[in-house]
């Protein structure tokens, strides 16, 4: 098998003159978590969710901490922070390969060159399909934001008498 059969073709893709507030946009509006970033057709760098989240401030932080993350991250530029070692691969690697470079970098996700042309992204879901025959997921739209919303109360947790955990003593 080779990563042409399994990559996502044309992949979203920013510049690096793109607000990391606007990356994290498209991150979350496209439910995705890696955008190559393109100097003119030229790969240059690529900008992940973990990236961002390592910048962010805590969920317990005051909301003033929060306004000024999204006033500092529609100012610093993605090129300013974005990996610039990256791994690519090409459209014939070998999936086995492709693997075993994600496992060996300890990294999400392979860039996919056709020359020096982006031509699509293979991601660590992308090969354990491909591993286990699986078939990629249709593209759905975007959800809406369920902010505030849980889960009913039983179905948060499991009651005593059902729990399967096995308690050491």
């Amino acid at each position: 098998m080779v990563v042409e059969r399994h990559m996502t073709p044309n992949p979203i893709t920013v510049r690096p003159d793109t607000s990391l507030q606007r990356a994290l946009e498209l991150l979350k509006s496209h439910e995705i978590r890696h955008l190559p970033v393109l100097k003119g057709k030229r790969l240059v760098g690529i900008i992940t969710d973990r990236d961002i989240r390592h910048l962010l401030p805590s969920a317990l932080a005051p909301p003033e901490e929060t306004e000024a993350f999204r006033a500092w991250g529609a100012q610093v530029k993605v090129g300013e922070v974005m990996i610039r070692q990256v791994y690519t691969v090409t459209p014939q690697t070998r999936t086995e390969k492709a693997a075993r470079l994600m496992v060996e970098h300890r990294i999400g996700c392979l860039p996919v060159l056709r020359g020096a042309t982006l031509v699509g992204i293979v991601t660590t879901p992308d090969l354990l399909r491909a591993m286990t025959g699986g078939e990629r997921l249709p593209e759905r739209a975007p959800e809406e934001p369920r902010a505030g919303r849980r889960k009913p109360r039983e179905a948060r947790r499991t009651p005593r008498a059902e729990s399967t955990r096995v308690r050491s003593r």
